[in-house]
């Protein structure tokens, strides 16, 4: 007698998984694959985006961008975007309210396709410059912007050389300000100039900027005083500040119509400035700038790529700098959740002010090598390269200070550096434990410090006196 029995088989397509390779590590669970970063870009700036995407070692991703007939903007990712890491480039150039929705559509799809944070790498923020109320009933649009972008969806914006500062307080995520200023410092040091330099601020708003890129060129600082008699016209009343036989360098965040840069070099020359030679980080160029800069007492315009510029169009004694590299390396640290101000040394703020040693002036530091371009980043799976040191980054003098409770503005003792011209609002610890915890409950440190609880020192930023621009850290 034949016992019947049934045998098992599985169908097509409802084989058992294999389950993945689970890593433990402490109380975390990773599992493979790892995250991955995606690069996007919108229309506005696609060749800044190809840069970037170069520096990174990947390519951008397939994104399908059209505008129908009636003027809407459609958007689709042309691939899985599920769990990434998204970066999408959209700068503020011309049409800047079609590339603003364009950004906002893109930001939309990828939230709804479960992307896993959304980053909008914004080298020109949109409406940058409408960011208070000049008079009655206006707008301030740099607001509206930053509430548009956190609905539809972004995580993080990464933004270049803010017009004002403040802006950065319109948001309820993390901004990261990336600035030009030592790009523009290597490439004057890079020119090896003979004749003494001056920095030179195109107004007083922009002295305490312009006084860091003097440091940073080893130059004197000249500030200009101007007035505008109607808009679009810029009239220089004061040259503040000693030029005779220096090669002036003007620094600014824009170059709108040229107008005050323009003014600027034609009294610098009468001042007797040797050469004029002006840094911009946006290069908006629009109505007769062009013309104007041509027929200037400008000898060198340097702007950065920020904002596409027609290079037929461009005139000889203008020169474009692309920031992908400094966008690069900033996505890289982001995506790796390492440092971005280690990518500047710290010094990656727009505004800044000395730290007071009691009462007198700190005395400015030599300029140094920064780095801008080529700083060592690890990308993970997205590119598989291991992670190598930047020269110029490790020729820094603070670029080895690391551990036992010091950081870069403090020697071996634990006490302010003198000459330290960056303030600085860290918590510095003594080496020495047992003076760490009589001297906490004394309630004092090392030349009267008051300490907290653990021990740690409070040096207070802005010292006796100081008003409440004074008050404030460092990045």
């Amino acid at each position: 007698m034949v016992e019947s029995g049934t045998i098992e088989q599985t169908l097509p397509g409802l084989e058992p998984m294999t389950p993945q390779s689970d890593l433990q590590v402490g109380r975390a669970l990773a599992r493979a694959p790892q995250k991955r970063l995606m690069l996007f870009s919108g229309r506005s700036n696609p060749e800044l985006a190809q840069h970037i995407a170069e520096n990174l070692d990947i390519e951008l991703g397939n994104v399908k961008l059209k505008t129908f007939a009636n003027g809407e903007t459609y958007c689709r990712y042309e691939e899985s975007v599920r769990g990434a890491d998204m970066f999408i480039v959209q700068t503020a150039c011309d049409p800047i309210d079609r590339n603003l929705v364009e950004l906002l559509i893109m930001i939309n799809a990828a939230r709804l396709a479960s992307v896993r944070r959304i980053t909008a790498v914004i080298p020109w923020y949109f409406y940058a410059r409408q960011d208070k109320k000049s008079r009655p009933r206006e707008p301030i649009s740099a607001r509206l912007v930053a509430d548009m972008l956190q609905a539809a969806g972004a995580d993080r914006v990464l933004t270049m050389d803010l017009h004002a500062g403040q802006v950065q307080g319109f948001f309820h995520l993390p901004v990261d300000h990336m600035t030009a200023v030592p790009l523009f410092a290597q490439y004057v040091r890079d020119l090896k100039l003979s004749e003494p330099l001056a920095a030179v601020s195109p107004d007083t708003g922009r002295t305490k900027l312009a006084g860091k890129f003097a440091e940073m060129i080893d130059g004197d600082l000249v500030v200009l005083n101007k007035e505008r008699p109607e808009q679009q016209v810029a009239r220089v009343t004061t040259v503040i500040g000693d030029v005779e036989g220096k090669i002036a360098v003007m620094t600014d965040d824009i170059v709108d119509t040229a107008g005050t840069l323009v003014a600027g070099a034609q009294a610098l020359k009468e001042a007797g400035a040797l050469k004029v030679y002006a840094c911009a980080t946006h290069g908006l160029f629009n109505g007769p700038a062009l013309e104007r800069i041509a027929s200037s007492e400008i000898d060198r315009l340097v702007v950065t790529d920020t904002v596409p510029v027609d290079p037929l169009t461009k005139p000889d004694n203008v020169e474009i700098l692309t920031v992908a590299g400094i966008l690069a390396d900033t996505i890289s640290n982001v995506f790796t959740d390492e440092s971005v101000s280690a990518i500047f040394a710290g010094e990656n703020q727009l505004f800044w002010t000395r730290r007071s040693t009691g009462g007198a002036p700190a005395s400015p530091r030599p300029p140094t090598a920064r780095s801008v371009f080529g700083c060592a980043r690890s990308l993970g799976s997205a590119s598989g390269r291991s992670r190598e040191p930047c020269e110029r980054l490790a020729a820094h003098p603070r670029a080895n200070d690391e551990g036992g409770g010091r950081n870069a503005c403090t020697d071996d003792n634990g006490a302010h550096r003198a000459g330290h011209g960056r303030r600085c609002s860290r918590r510095v610890s003594r080496e020495d434990p047992t003076d760490r915890q009589r001297d906490g409950r004394k309630g004092l440190g090392a030349a009267g410090q008051p300490r907290d609880g653990r021990g740690n020192e409070l040096h207070h930023v802005g010292g006796r006196g100081g008003n409440a621009s004074d008050r404030g850290a460092c990045g």
